[in-house]
């Protein structure tokens, strides 16, 4: 027991408030972050745009004339793609990839120009070129921040083009 005249010693308290500690982040894992919110944002741009443009233009969509459906009929035997023609592409193209289908510009053409477009964009469709192309996306979201994944998109792009056309010339 304490004496009267010895003084109590008293228990420091602080008035200080408790702060708020942010946990410590080491580079990588904000490297991490950063690179995983670039690659959700350009995997979802892409796919976004891409929805964007098939229903722009499935809702500009006009039915062939019967001449062109039965030239496009006689090109290959078995499962094609659906065919339309559409006022809002001025190219050719082999869009989807559950249901794909053949979209042409609002123009005239000739049978045979119609048949050399045929043959080019349906072997598109018979190697899967859709698929190729929708993997390199698929690369370049997961390498956004590497530009040379860009210019190996445009480069394979390109060669599905060429091979498609070396394939019509050689005919």
């Amino acid at each position: 027991k304490a004496a009267a005249n010895e003084p109590i010693e008293s228990s420091k308290s602080t008035t200080e408030s408790p702060r708020f500690v942010l946990p410590k982040l080491d580079l990588v894992c904000i490297a991490f972050f950063i690179w995983l919110l670039g690659a959700a944002y350009s995997l979802a741009h892409a796919v976004v745009c891409y929805m964007l443009f098939a229903r722009a233009v499935r809702q500009k969509a006009l039915s062939p004339e019967a001449w062109e459906y039965e030239c496009y009929q006689q090109i290959y035997p078995g499962k094609k793609p659906g065919f339309i023609k559409s006022l809002y592409v001025s190219t050719p193209m082999l869009m989807g990839i559950a249901r794909p289908i053949l979209v042409l510009p609002k123009r005239e053409y000739n049978e045979e120009t119609l048949s050399n477009i045929f043959l080019h964009e349906l072997k598109h469709y018979k190697r899967g070129d859709l698929l190729y192309k929708w993997f390199t996306m698929l690369v370049l979201s997961l390498h956004w921040f590497n530009p040379l994944t860009y210019f190996i998109r445009g480069e394979i792009n390109r060669a599905c083009e060429t091979s498609c056309d070396e394939m019509l010339i050689s005919r």
